[in-house]
Parts: C-alpha cells; structure tokens; sequence
C-alpha cells in the first residue's frame, strides 16, 4: 500500500483462510481491524478516524457504503462492497434483529 495514512503497524491475523485479516495502529494512536476480500472490506476502529476510512476509500477505490453505529464494544466501524452495496446494505438490514443491532447508517457512495 503505497503512501497510505501514517500506518506504522499492520500485521496479519492468520486464523482467517477465507479473507485476509489485518490489525495496526496509526501515527494518530487510532488502533484498527481490517477484514479484507476482493472488493470488500470491513474497518473497525478504536476511534473514528475519518483520515483513516478516506485512506481505506482512496486505496480501495471507492467510499463504504455504511456504517454500524450501535455497537457498543467497536463503535467504529465501516463497510465496503464494490460488487453491490445496495444488496449488502438490504441483507445486514434483513438479518432478524441484526439490522437494529448494528443500528446501520447508510452513506452516499
């Protein structure tokens, strides 16, 4: 990842075979998890870091589609999908009471 946001720390989390899963900190001190698949990605963070999802947007190519605002233990956290954000956005809000669970906050891509 070339010339990306003040990362000084990305390891790999080898207990995923279907996805890659990544962990790190910023210059900033913001601590993130990345779970990661062609055209896909879910960022958790420690904090919300806005420089951070752009950086993610920059590199992956395009904006998250979403965001997860109820989530008490990772309260930061936003989610990709280039295939088709509409799809994914109407099965997590479908997933029984997951949808209010994440308290889902659609963005405009």
């Amino acid at each position: 990842m070339k010339d990306f946001y003040a990362i000084i720390e990305m390891m790999k989390d080898v207990s995923s075979i279907t996805s890659f899963r990544y962990n790190g900190h910023t210059q900033g001190g913001t601590e993130f998890d990345i779970n990661w698949a062609p055209h896909f990605l879910i960022l958790k963070m420690s904090w919300e870091d806005l420089a951070l999802v752009e950086s993610f947007g920059r590199e992956m190519g395009y904006k998250p589609f979403c965001r997860y605002v109820n989530i008490r233990d990772e309260p930061w956290v936003f989610e990709w999908d280039k295939n088709n954000p509409e799809k994914r956005f109407a099965e997590l809000e479908s997933e029984d009471e997951r949808g209010k669970i994440l308290g889902l906050q659609k963005l405009e891509l």
